[in-house]
């Protein structure tokens, strides 16, 4: 990505889940987390991209903090897996009450 300018170095992470019961079709669940790749990697935590994967804001301002900067918490508080795995445990929840 040398030379490549800020604005086209976008990234998303996403998860998806499928639940599977016998009695319905299969119902999907998504997260997504939306970066840009940095220019240089940051921090010691995470693994794979998570060095180069920066972050970005709510209203899509890029951030200068990699993923890796982030504690666990805050990682799974944000991360696309994390918010796979709520919206899935809410259904299986739903399900279960019924």
């Amino acid at each position: 990505l040398e030379g490549v300018p800020m604005k086209q170095r976008t990234a998303r992470f996403r998860a998806v889940l499928a639940l599977c019961r016998p009695d319905a079709p299969p119902t999907y669940f998504e997260g997504t987390l939306e970066g840009w790749i940095g220019w240089e990697p940051k921090g010691h935590g995470g693994f794979g991209y998570d060095p180069v994967f920066y972050l970005r804001d709510d209203r899509g301002r890029f951030l200068d903090r990699a993923l890796a900067e982030l504690s666990r918490d805050e990682k799974n508080a944000i991360s696309h897996r994390g918010q796979a795995l709520r919206r899935l445990r809410a259904a299986l929840e739903r399900w279960l009450a019924d």
